[in-house]
């Protein structure tokens, strides 16, 4: 954000987009099955904590990982949004003691204030950029009844209290300030705040503290997901086209607008991954019938893959999304104040390729380590509405020059990559716009 003030230090908060992280704390997973988990009841979560997590937390994990830089990482790589999801578990299987950690389905080896502390001491190093926080138990923006299942008030209240220590004297505060949507991103670092934290369950976990804002004034858009890419691909173009007409609608009424480039995992995939990591080969023709019956669901032209794992999913999904932020970019269309995906890396790219692991850095793109310039996207959606939508002076124009010579270095080195391996589900020149 740096080294953006200059063009964008007079834009309203809510005129600037950023990029985001899905689950931004899954890098730290544990192979603990957090006591409740979510997306299963309460008492399957005590007990695959308590009994399965020695057994099956490793296979479990590699289903829950959706980054794999860690949290100074991911803001080192332009990162500005930050999908931070707490439970209360117990520290291990066998421990009387419990403490609140990140949570995707399992728990994270380091309790979720440490984490805090983490992202306060990159902020305390990086004094001219604002770090937008959503804190949710498992991304419900308002309040949800299945939110922190088996949680008191009094204990959300506890650990609130702790985690808002932490960032109070750079916090928003509503009762001091002036509504976000009349305040200019200078006014905010002039003022010092360099937070801004949303937080679901409102009332019940900060006791309507004026450091967080109502999770409520949060507007998730998906539609995103992989599994129908023509009908996705048709919706994020049509939703980038027209979006700056709800983006104005949303700021008169202090909603901060997130987009959703991500895709969660479905029964068919995890239900393939287990039998093929766990069933002897005897039973091949079982696993086989399952990846058919996975593969179809994935509605991509002789597409032969089923993911294993959620990180090749999220890699897969990427690989879609970078053509639809691409034709964003080329059409000046507006994004939403956010826009998050899987698997960020470094010099501020999304993978996109096959490989899911170490990758070779120095080698020219290509199918194994292919990424697209994540951030640089981003940014240069800001660039366009500032530089391309004003009558500019002298120094502005400059300004506007300096920040494109920078976003358009990383294009140059990765650009939209595509390629055909339908093994992995990637094709050249699909989709297309039907209309």
């Amino acid at each position: 954000m740096k080294i953006m003030l200059p063009i964008i230090g007079e834009l309203n908060f809510f005129d600037l987009s950023v990029p985001g992280t899905h689950d931004s704390l899954t890098y730290d997973l544990s192979e603990i099955f957090a006591d409740r988990a979510n997306d299963i009841p309460l008492n399957y979560s005590f007990f695959f904590h308590t009994y399965l997590s020695q057994y099956f937390g490793g296979y479990a994990k590699k289903q829950a990982v959706t980054q794999t830089l860690n949290i100074k990482q991911q803001l080192d790589n332009g990162v500005r949004w930050l999908d931070l999801r707490a439970v209360l578990s117990r520290d291990s299987p066998y421990s009387f003691t419990q403490s609140w950690y990140g949570l995707h389905f399992m728990q994270t080896n380091d309790k979720l204030l440490d984490l805090a502390w983490e992202i306060r001491d990159w902020m305390n190093n990086h004094d001219q950029e604002i770090v937008i926080l959503q804190l949710t138990y498992h991304g419900e923006q308002c309040y949800s009844e299945n939110d922190y299942p088996g949680i008191t008030t009094a204990q959300k209240r506890e650990f609130w209290n702790d985690f808002i220590e932490i960032f109070q004297d750079i916090a928003y505060n509503s009762e001091n300030y002036s509504p976000l949507n009349e305040m200019s991103i200078n006014n905010l670092i002039d003022a010092d705040i360099r937070t801004v934290i949303y937080v679901s369950d409102y009332e019940q976990f900060t006791d309507n503290s004026p450091y967080a804002i109502n999770g409520c004034q949060v507007e998730q858009f998906g539609n995103s997901d992989i599994y129908n890419q023509q009908e996705s691909y048709e919706y994020e173009i049509n939703f980038f086209e027209n979006y700056h007409t709800i983006k104005s609608q949303k700021k008169q009424n202090n909603i901060y607008t997130v987009k959703s480039m991500a895709t969660s995992g479905m029964a068919e995939t995890m239900i393939y991954s287990f039998l093929d990591n766990f069933l002897p080969e005897s039973f091949s023709n079982l696993i086989l019938w399952q990846k058919y019956n996975c593969v179809l669901n994935f509605q991509i032209p002789a597409n032969q893959f089923c993911p294993e794992i959620l990180l090749d999913l999220g890699q897969w999904t990427n690989y879609y999304k970078q053509l639809t932020l691409d034709i964003a970019l080329q059409n000046n269309y507006s994004l939403p104040n956010a826009v998050f995906v899987d698997q960020i890396d470094h010099e501020g790219t999304m993978r996109t390729g096959i490989n899911t692991g170490a990758i070779n850095y120095n080698q020219q793109q290509n199918e194994q380590n292919a990424r697209y310039s994540f951030s640089a996207a981003i940014i240069k959606a800001n660039w366009n509405q500032y530089c391309l939508s004003n009558a500019l002076t002298a120094q502005q124009q400059f300004n506007c020059q300096i920040i494109q010579n920078y976003f358009q270095i990383s294009f140059d080195k990765y650009p939209v990559y595509t390629f055909n391996n339908v093994q992995y589900g990637r094709l050249i020149d699909w989709p297309q716009q039907l209309n």
